[in-house]
């Protein structure tokens, strides 16, 4: 089994929009709910917020050491749950029933989400043809 340290870059972004698609998914099932309100993750927040986190965390052996002055901090992003980062989202025209969730806005999220989730499966994809290539026969 990999470590964090070890999963991709790739990976860990196909598992961000796959729980994000969940999350806007429930915001339009529960549209009609009153006084439901609207859950999404902003993604530049949460890499600050998981990067304050992380820099307090010890640095242990299975993360990169740094042999200069001139190498970057050593600190790595922890397993997180997206679901950690999830906030309420403002609501642009207040509702009667005091529900949050606006229609045409998750939508858009959600299209723009599943573009960005296609877009890390083919990541993903040209990553496992790499290793592939690396492990197959060069005499062939």
């Amino acid at each position: 089994m990999k470590s964090e340290v070890e999963e991709s870059l790739g990976a860990k972004a196909l598992q961000f929009r796959g729980k994000r698609q969940a999350l806007l998914a429930a915001n339009l099932a529960n549209a009609d709910t009153p006084n439901f309100k609207a859950l999404d993750v902003n993604f530049a927040e949460s890499l600050r917020e998981a990067a304050k986190i992380d820099n307090a965390l010890p640095v242990t052996s299975s993360t990169l050491k740094a042999t200069s002055q001139r190498h970057l901090g050593t600190a790595t992003l922890s397993g997180q749950d997206t679901l950690a980062f999830a906030r309420f989202t403002a609501s642009l025209q207040p509702r009667l029933d005091g529900g949050t969730v606006n229609m045409d806005v998750e939508r858009g999220n959600i299209m723009q989400n599943a573009i960005l989730y296609q877009m890390a499966m083919v990541s993903l994809g040209d990553e496992l043809e790499e290793f592939k290539t690396a492990a197959s026969d060069p005499r062939r």
